[in-house]
């Protein structure tokens, strides 16, 4: 059961200081949330939190969220701050068009560790979390570019992982099995 009684809800957000991440924030904020939000940059995030203007339910954490540490440590950061997760947004990501021949591996790595491996290393931070206090919501945002035909030369080739490579395993997820016993995980 969620403990929303004693407690606000606590909101992360990976990929929060712009667009549909600094939207989110702010719509979390509105309804009484903490929001916890990740970007790169301290500069980033100072320039939300001072957009958004509620610095006693806001904490920066900057970080590149593709890194193998940085996932676990925005969800200490969060847990040190308020105290636990409710809810997680996999937001982060972001796609580059290129001709094959100019992407190289490292490229090529960056963009999956972003874009899928940074929101399966959130989920294994925080979900043991979420199951033991009986509730969670995990949302991850993704594209349907990688799905979709391009046939104009000017539109460029989709080289790298986007968003939209989440994998299957995310699927459980989504039809709310995540959760066990009385858990309510989703």
């Amino acid at each position: 059961m969620q403990d929303t009684l004693n407690t606000p809800s606590t909101v992360v957000i990976t990929g929060a200081s712009s667009g549909i991440g600094l939207g989110l924030a702010q719509a979390y904020l509105e309804r009484g949330f903490n929001v916890v939000a990740n970007a790169r940059t301290d500069e980033r995030l100072a320039a939300a939190a001072k957009q958004l203007g509620n610095p006693a339910r806001f904490l920066g954490v900057a970080g590149d969220i593709g890194r193998r540490d940085t996932a676990q440590q925005l969800i200490d950061r969060a847990v040190e701050r308020f105290g636990k997760v409710d809810v997680l947004v996999n937001n982060a990501g972001t796609a580059r068009r290129r001709d094959l021949d100019d992407v190289p591996d490292e490229d090529w790595q960056a963009a999956w560790d972003l874009n899928v491996m940074a929101s399966l290393r959130a989920m294994r931070a925080l979900v043991p979390g979420m199951r033991a206090r009986g509730w969670g919501r995990v949302v991850n945002v993704s594209s349907t570019a990688g799905k979709r035909a391009r046939n104009s030369p000017s539109s460029g080739t989709r080289t790298a992982p986007d968003k939209s490579s989440m994998p299957p395993c995310f699927t459980p997820l989504r039809r709310g099995e995540m959760a066990t016993g009385s858990s309510d995980v989703r």
